[in-house]
């Protein structure tokens, strides 16, 4: 094929056009700590408080030129206060950014740059002075970015 210059009226000119989307996306799999891990606690009572932090690296694009959020709910046995569970037993602790309570459904918000960012997670525990069952106690809070 050759390109040749429109000579006379052998020629026509019209436009074609070069489209491309690019969907805003958000990478959130790269999460350097999933797991909250307070480690052993002696005794069966809680009287003293475990801390502990997570980190979650996230990574948005800059959809819309704006920032985004980040949430986490109240975990698999919230009563106004997360817990932990074994069995029937609860073990109650907070979730802190900045030093901050992190409530379900309270936003920390985020740069909408492309560039990851750490958002550290605290943790730890309330005293209760209950008798607690020796045992493993967990918990799941889902992480939803909102961009």
């Amino acid at each position: 094929m050759s390109l040749e210059a429109c000579v006379g009226s052998d020629c026509q000119t019209f436009p074609i056009s070069a489209d491309i989307i690019i969907n805003s996306y958000c990478d959130i799999s790269t999460v350097t700590q999933r797991h909250i891990d307070f480690g052993f606690i002696g005794g069966a009572n809680i009287e003293n408080v475990a801390s502990t932090t997570g980190l979650l690296t996230t990574k948005c694009s800059e959809a819309n030129g704006g920032n985004y959020s980040i949430t986490l709910s109240g975990g698999n046995s919230y009563n106004g206060t997360r817990n932990m569970t074994n069995g029937g037993y609860l073990l109650p602790y907070e979730l802190l950014y900045g030093g901050v309570l992190w409530d379900p459904g309270v936003e920390v918000t985020v740069p909408g740059d492309g560039v990851s960012h750490d958002t550290e997670v605290g943790a730890r525990t309330v005293p209760t002075g209950a008798s607690l069952l020796p045992g493993i106690y967990t918990d799941t809070v889902v992480v939803t970015v909102t961009y």
